[in-house]
């Protein structure tokens, strides 16, 4: 019985998706879409493979930066180095937007830091840095594992960051998942 409502249920889904399609009184023409591609520091070759596809991407998202605990950011690829630098170099010839991303999912430590706003306004500081320094067209924040006690935290904290880049790009990634203590609160 299982099985069935399962298959009966993909069906439903995929007829939902192809209506969509069929129906959608605003389609979007392919100069309206926008390209975007998230690329690992944990596989050796991705810069390598990204630059051979830059002329494809209006955005590169190198997915490389880490929150540690004292709201510090930490380059875990070595963006000024070998390849990410070759990449960052095309992007930036090729004026693909460089949007790089900033993650965690330590629940604890963004509470911590987001809550405290001595430690919010210095860890801003320190991403406005990185954008700075780098010349970066924005930053992509992918904090997960939040607590629902921090989402005002959370929600200052964004607001007081795109004060901070201007026009520059903020990008924010939310995690599709609720820790289960979290999940009715």
């Amino acid at each position: 019985m299982k099985t069935i409502i399962t298959h009966t249920m993909r069906y439903v889904t995929m007829a939902f998706v192809v209506m969509a399609f069929i129906f959608n009184p605003f389609p979007a023409s392919a100069k309206d879409l926008e390209v975007s591609g998230w690329i690992p520091y944990w596989t050796s070759g991705a810069p390598k493979a990204a630059q051979k596809h830059l002329n494809d991407v209006d955005m590169i998202h190198p997915f490389g930066y880490a929150l540690q605990s004292d709201g510090d950011i930490k380059d875990l690829m070595g963006i000024t180095k070998g390849s990410w630098k070759k990449l960052i170099s095309a992007a930036k010839k090729q004026k693909v937007l460089i949007v790089p991303t900033i993650t965690t999912s330590n629940g604890s430590i963004v509470h911590a830091i987001l809550s405290d706003e001595d430690a919010r306004e210095d860890h801003i500081k320190s991403i406005l840095s990185v954008v700075k320094k780098q010349k970066f067209d924005g930053i992509d924040i992918d904090y997960e594992g939040k607590f629902s006690i921090t989402k005002d935290s959370f929600s200052l904290f964004l607001k007081e960051l795109k004060k901070g880049l201007g026009k520059k790009i903020l990008s924010c990634t939310i995690e599709a998942r609720t820790p289960p203590e979290d999940l009715y609160r």
